[in-house]
C-alpha cells in the first residue's frame, strides 16, 4: 500500500533494496552480498560468515576468531497454521503481492 509513495523518493535501486528474506534464510551471504554492492561498501560478509547450525538447521554467523552466534534456542523454529486460515490469507494477499511484484519488477516464492 505504501510502496508507490516510497518508490517516488526513493527510487528502487538508487535509494530502496529489497532483501528477499526467503533467500536470507536459505543463502544468507547472497543477500548480504547483495546488499553490501547496493551500499557501495567492501564484500566484508560473505559465504565464510556463516556456517550451518546443525541443531537449528539453518545459518548462523560466524564472527572471526569467536564462536559461531545463533539466535536463542526459542528463535528459529517453524510455526504452522491452520490450513483453511492459511488460505484465506494466502487468497487476500495474492493481488497485493502481484501489485507488489509489478512496482518491484521482481518476484517471489509466496503467494
Amino acid at each position: 500500500m505504501h510502496m508507490p509513495e516510497w518508490l517516488v523518493h526513493f527510487p528502487l535501486g538508487e535509494k530502496l533494496h529489497v532483501v528477499d528474506g526467503d533467500n536470507f534464510i536459505d543463502k544468507p551471504w547472497e543477500e548480504m552480498e547483495s546488499l553490501q554492492d547496493f551500499l557501495k561498501i567492501p564484500r566484508e560478509i560473505t559465504r565464510k560468515s556463516f556456517k550451518k547450525s546443525k541443531s537449528k538447521d539453518f545459518y548462523c554467523w560466524k564472527s572471526k576468531g569467536k564462536n559461531m552466534s545463533c539466535m536463542p534456542s526459542r528463535k528459529g523454529h517453524m510455526h504452522e497454521i491452520k490450513a483453511d486460515l492459511e488460505a484465506k490469507l494466502r487468497s487476500f494477499f495474492r493481488p497485493h503481492n502481484q501489485n507488489l511484484f509489478k512496482m518491484l519488477d521482481r518476484t517471489f516464492d509466496w503467494e
